[in-house]
């Protein structure tokens, strides 16, 4: 459930088998006890949309490609369902 989506509404989002299993993996090996789903690295606050594009240019400059728009990966997930 995403409790704030587009205009304040919360969502039903749907999770492939493969997503729950590493979304457990990665919510077991947590010490925190934050409500949101994707926190720091100090686990003291949300994910903001700026620390999730810095994570991403870091991530594209390492692996040597073009860093992509992050509306590119909401694109490629509603084509590909």
């Amino acid at each position: 459930m995403i409790r704030a989506g587009k205009g304040r509404k919360p969502r039903t989002i749907f999770v492939g088998q493969k997503s729950r299993k590493a979304l457990r993996k990665y919510l077991r090996i947590r010490n925190d006890i934050h409500l949101a789903l994707w926190v720091t690295d100090d686990q003291t606050e949300r994910l903001t949309y700026y620390g999730l594009k810095s994570m991403i240019v870091r991530r594209s400059r390492s692996a040597g490609v073009e860093t992509p728009a992050l509306h590119a990966f909401r694109r490629q997930f509603a084509l590909s369902c």
